[in-house]
This record gives C-alpha cells, sequence and structure tokens, in this order.
C-alpha cells in the first residue's frame, strides 16, 4: 500500500530532523511542503536544512526556484504530485513530506481550482499606475468598481506587494473590479 506521510508545524520544532529519521527508516526521500524553503534566496528566518541535513536523505523543493521567476502553489501542486507519482513508480511504497505551508499540503492533497494565469502585462500596468498616481487613485478607483477600497490597508501604504501582490482576473474595464480582489 503507498502512502504520504505528512509532517507539519511551525518553523524550529524539529520537523526536520524528525523527517529525516522517519524517511532513512523508510527508504524514502524528503518532500518539502515549505513555500519559503524552496527559494535559493530566502536562507535566513526559514530554518532551511544544513548541508549535513540534505546529505542525510535526497530533498526535493528545497532551495530549487528562485525568488524572481513566478513560483504559484499550482505550480507546486503539479510538480509535487507529479515527483510523488515518479518515486512510488520508482518502487517507494511510503514518501515523506515536511514542512509548514498548509496551503501546499492542502495543494497536493485536496488539489486547487484552476485558475487564468496571472497577466503580467496587467500587473506591470498596475505596478506603474501605483508608483506615478499613488494608492489613493487606485482606492477610490476601486470603490467606484463596487471594491472595498482597501488596497495597501494592510499596513503597506500601497506598496507593490498591496497591488502587484492581488490577483489579477482581469484586463478590461468590464472585469476591471476583479482587479483588485
Amino acid at each position: 500500500m503507498r502512502r504520504l506521510l505528512i509532517i507539519l508545524g511551525p518553523t524550529a520544532v524539529g520537523k526536520t530532523d524528525y523527517s529525516i529519521e522517519l524517511a532513512r527508516s523508510y527508504g524514502s526521500p524528503v518532500i518539502s511542503c515549505d513555500s519559503r524553503q524552496i527559494f535559493r534566496e530566502m536562507s535566513i528566518g526559514t530554518a532551511v536544512p544544513s548541508a549535513e541535513q540534505l546529505a542525510a536523505v535526497k530533498h526535493y523543493f528545497i532551495q530549487d526556484h528562485s525568488i524572481f521567476d513566478a513560483y504559484t502553489a499550482g505550480r507546486y501542486e503539479l510538480e509535487a504530485i507529479s515527483l510523488i507519482e515518479e518515486l512510488f513508480e520508482q518502487g517507494h511504497e511510503t514518501l515523506v513530506m515536511s514542512g509548514g505551508s498548509c496551503f501546499y499540503i492542502d495543494a497536493v492533497c485536496k488539489g486547487l481550482d484552476d485558475f487564468p494565469p496571472a497577466d503580467s502585462e496587467l500587473r506591470e500596468t498596475l505596478s506603474l499606475r501605483l508608483r506615478e498616481e499613488g494608492v489613493e487613485n487606485l482606492r477610490q478607483e476601486q470603490a467606484l468598481w463596487g471594491g472595498s477600497g482597501d488596497i495597501g490597508a494592510d499596513g503597506d501604504n500601497g506598496g507593490m506587494r498591496g497591488v502587484g501582490g492581488k490577483t489579477e482576473l482581469g484586463g478590461d474595464e468590464s472585469n476591471a473590479k476583479a482587479l483588485y480582489v
């Protein structure tokens, strides 16, 4: 019977050591489901496994993507499921997944809805408007479309993440109210 054992918990509670111990006992690699450790440029504050820990068993999804490349939970879902299927086909009966990102775990275990791809041109347009016009203009525009007007209300003063990190779901004025969801 094929099994995927998932070790979930917050940073610095011992998941890495436990998952390595468990992986060794099953002859399994460790599949990371951490949304921060996956990025090469994020080694501080993410408790990335040490070189010694990485050498103990094969690890996947540890510092193998760049923060400068678009990477989503949906992409993780596809890559992780493909890897899991491949490892099962190679003869592994039990696999160990470890991390603290419930969204990544849900993506693998429950799947995610299909969303349209982000519109990079629209994102650039919104980012440019934010820099040139300021967040207040975008808040007023959103309110006209029936939105909450809460762009940047999370304390970032309308910074790039306040708008650029929002989901872009449309490109013309008929869909404009969805731009700032």
